[in-house]
């Protein structure tokens, strides 16, 4: 509140305690606003911490803290494994204190925490000496790179550690696998509000919490480019500010009802999503509405987030992947297409500096609307208590007196013209390389053959594109290539993180491995069972979660399938043989229609390019011919 909201000293700030057997610390990050002097940031941080510690927390901030957290281990328990949920859960008690049951406890000491507790723990903990880091935006000095490996051992042999004989250990018969379950999706019930609004409920009742995104035909798509980014600003002016709560008591009031609204965009759709313990549906429901309908547009707030879009911005600028990212799909789709805009939704510098109030409040209006709304819902709610919450909240959303608008997707998509695209990046040690092509498959098109081929080919670990280059070359941490789904003409893209010196060669490999795939080495016998009977056997932990169920909720509506597609899939797995993969992926793959992005140094890359017999134009951070 203090830094990034009332003074706009930093635009970010995060503080958190990793707690470890042995040893426990506390971190805290802020990021400085440019154009303020980080030695006061800093000296500000050390008096608000001092401040805090002195004086202890408030009521109120305590049972904040402690709603919020209880209802983040309500949603972490959902899951039986992975990074929390049960199995760790009950794993961690019986690690630290010999009771499985620690959780429960732990609950019950941080309901009964009193702002003199806390005070008294930070005065304990937080007092003691600080390791304080600075980093400076600059150029950068050279990488330190190790030594390399060669093909025959390490680089210093002779200090290479002899290998030592392993004991011989007792072998364990492996369990029985037994047989993959079916997979059984929750019933998804349509209903309709009195305005038209469709509703998408699902039922789980595995904890008590529900999920909701209320999801708007708009997305990045919806923008022009001159106004790029307005999306992305709108969305976080929602939650800065309603005709009736500002900023700080929006987060407050999620808070203490233990809800969370985010907000997000892909190319084709705008949304808001909410978080919600079942207890607290309705005053969680009364926020989602205010925060979505009644935006107030704080000047004030329009200008802070600007700064904070604006950062972001520049700080792309800075990253490889999203370099090659921003530059990729204007020139994939060509400058008018709706869908020839960077996927990460933050605009140009340009833009965003000269979009207006009235044009937010203009974007509001025309595209988070009830004809543009379906909302879906997933969680531990009775229908019949929750539809009519949903009708005094969005069923009486009046409309506005235009039309609603449209997407226009009647641009042409340019015909492929096979290229490589070099944005220099001194001194990298690796380059990022994205390639891509814009197929004529949409999110509607059945694509269940297409997809299990092409996770033989570049997307799974075990693809040949992964295998190839990381496993057996070592060139890369992970290569793969996929098709992203969209409403009209979807992109296949191949993304290859790779060290500097075999870029070229990783480039030619993957289109070597791509021919090889299309040709004479097709799907094997091996590749499609393990894929296959892979994909049939987790499908069912696929959805163990609410938020899983709720995603694949949404991803149904946009391809326009029945939402009881996904218990079709076994059977239409089970029917695949490996002459339809070979084919499917024959008529949508297509590696000489592949344009390249190279994010890398320019010195040690540009030989290795123009080896490749694909013309090579050096681009800018902004997508230009660089001069």
């Amino acid at each position: 509140n203090a830094l990034v909201r009332r003074e706009q000293l930093a635009v970010a700030v995060t503080a958190h305690a990793e707690r470890y057997e042995q040893l426990s610390k506390v971190e805290v990050t802020v990021d400085v606003k440019p154009g303020v002097d980080p030695a006061k940031v800093s000296a500000r941080l050390d008096a608000l911490i001092t401040e805090l510690i002195a004086n202890g927390p408030t009521a109120d901030e305590v049972n904040r803290v402690a709603t919020r957290t209880v209802s983040g281990e309500i949603s972490s328990l959902e899951v039986v494994g992975g990074f929390g949920g049960k199995a760790a859960t009950l794993a961690e008690g019986l690690l630290y204190s010999g009771d499985p049951a620690r959780y429960k406890k732990e609950l019950a000491e941080l309901a009964a925490a009193s702002p003199q507790s806390v005070k008294a723990a930070m005065q304990r903990w937080l007092t003691r000496p600080v390791y304080a880091l600075r980093v400076d935006p600059g150029e950068r000095s050279a990488y330190e790179e190790s030594k390399l490996a060669g093909a025959d051992g390490p680089a210093d042999s002779a200090a290479a550690p002899q290998a030592q004989p392993t004991p011989a250990k007792p072998r364990l018969a492996l369990p029985a696998v037994t047989p993959t379950r079916g997979i059984a999706f929750p019933t998804v019930t349509t209903r309709p509000l009195s305005n038209g609004v469709k509703v998408h409920f699902a039922r789980r009742s595995v904890v008590p919490m529900v999920q909701m995104t209320v999801s708007f035909d708009a997305g990045i798509a919806a923008e022009t480019r001159d106004k790029s980014g307005i999306g992305t600003l709108l969305l976080s002016l929602l939650e800065a500010g309603t005709t009736t709560r500002d900023a700080i008591a929006i987060a407050e009031e999620q808070e203490r009802l233990g809800a969370n609204i985010s907000t997000g965009q892909s190319m084709d759709r705008t949304t808001v999503s909410l978080y919600a313990l079942s207890a607290n549906i309705a005053p969680s429901l009364d926020l989602l509405a205010d925060v979505i309908r009644n935006p107030a547009l704080d000047p004030g707030e329009v200008e802070r987030l600007r700064a904070i879009q604006l950062a972001g911005i520049d700080a792309e600028r800075t990253q490889p992947s999203a370099l090659a990212a921003r530059a990729i799909y204007p020139i994939l789709y060509g400058p008018t297409h709706p869908y020839g805009m960077s996927s990460r939704g933050l605009g140009d510098s340009a833009s965003v500096k000269a979009i207006t109030r009235a044009e937010l409040g203009g974007y509001h209006r025309r595209w988070l609307r009830p004809e543009k709304a379906e909302i879906f819902v997933a969680g531990n709610i009775d229908p019949a208590q929750l539809m009519p919450l949903l009708e005094a909240r969005f069923g009486r959303w009046p409309s506005t007196r235009d039309m609603p608008p449209a997407k226009d997707f009647a641009a042409p998509v340019p015909a492929p013209q096979p290229a490589i695209y070099l944005i220099d990046r001194p001194q990298s040690p690796q380059s990022v390389v994205l390639g891509g092509f814009v197929t004529d498959r949409k999110a509607s098109d059945d694509l269940v053959a297409f997809d299990m081929a092409n996770r033989i080919l570049g997307n799974d670990f075990t693809s040949r594109l992964n295998t190839d280059i990381r496993e057996v070359k070592a060139w890369s941490y992970g290569v793969s290539a996929y098709l992203s789904p969209r409403e009209e003409r979807s992109p296949y893209l191949v993304v290859a993180p790779v060290q500097a010196d075999k870029t070229g060669p990783a480039i030619d490999a993957v289109r070597r491995n791509m021919t090889d795939f299309l040709g004479t080495k097709g799907v094997t016998g091996e590749e499609f069972a393990r894929i296959v009977n892979g994909a049939i056997a987790r499908l069912p932990g696929r959805f163990e979660t609410t938020g899983a169920v709720l995603g694949q909720m949404r991803e149904d509506a946009l391809a326009r399938r029945p939402f009881d597609y996904v218990e079709s899939l076994p059977g239409r797995y089970r029917a695949l043989t490996p002459a339809i993969l070979d084919g499917a992926a024959r008529t949508v793959i297509a590696p000489d229609k592949l344009s390249w992005i190279v994010v890398g140094d320019r010195a040690a890359v540009l030989p290795q390019l123009k080896e490749l017999g694909l013309p090579v134009t050096e681009i800018d951070s902004n997508g230009r011919p660089a001069r």
